[in-house]
């Protein structure tokens, strides 16, 4: 039992290092934490900046959505009849060709255009005004009718059909239930 008595008292620099190892621990746990913490801001701070891209990306598509919409609806009714008018102009002339009253349902189709031109598609504009005077070809060659104008008969006859086509196809509208694709947000980057 002597022996355990003769333990000297500890000295002042074992408390001293004993403290400054606890404070350099403190210190280095302090520091990583810090760290961590500045990085997860800055990653934080880059998903944040991405989901924002991502949301300006949706809202820019659905901003362009309405806007598309909302042109198809501009003057709709209108575009629709002027349509339906080219058609029925055309298909009245053509059965009108070899007839007296032929001309003047030409000219009659070329006045309308010039009032009506701006509403149709911009290939349909130009396929009535061609077929137009592809029909006055047309007629003119049926008339004077020989073996040698059959082709020129037929090729005049082909861009009449094709104003046909084109005025269709320009009110072709869009489905009631159209499918909306939106952008990948990942393609941006």
């Amino acid at each position: 039992m002597s022996n355990l008595m003769q333990v000297p008292p500890p000295s002042g620099n074992w408390v001293i290092n004993v403290v400054a190892l606890l404070a350099v621990a403190g210190l280095y746990f302090y520091v990583s934490q810090k760290g961590k913490n500045k990085a997860t801001k800055e990653d934080i701070s880059k998903i944040t900046a991405q989901v924002e891209s991502i949301k300006n990306s949706y809202a820019v598509f659905i901003e362009n959505i309405k806007a598309r919409h909302l042109l198809r609806m501009v003057a709709l009714d209108k575009r629709l009849a002027v349509h339906q008018e080219a058609y029925s102009l055309l298909r009245k002339a053509t059965q009108r060709r070899g007839k007296a009253d032929f001309v003047q349902h030409i000219f009659d189709a070329q006045e309308w255009w010039s009032d009506n031109c701006l509403y149709l598609e911009p290939k349909a504009r130009e396929a009535f005004f061609t077929a137009t005077n592809q029909l006055m070809m047309n007629n003119e060659l049926i008339q004077q009718a020989t073996p040698k104008q059959d082709e020129l008969i037929q090729k005049t006859w082909v861009g009449v059909e094709k104003a046909f086509e084109l005025i269709i196809q320009g009110v072709d509208l869009p489905p009631i239930k159209e499918e909306l694709v939106f952008p990948d947000p990942q393609e941006d980057q």
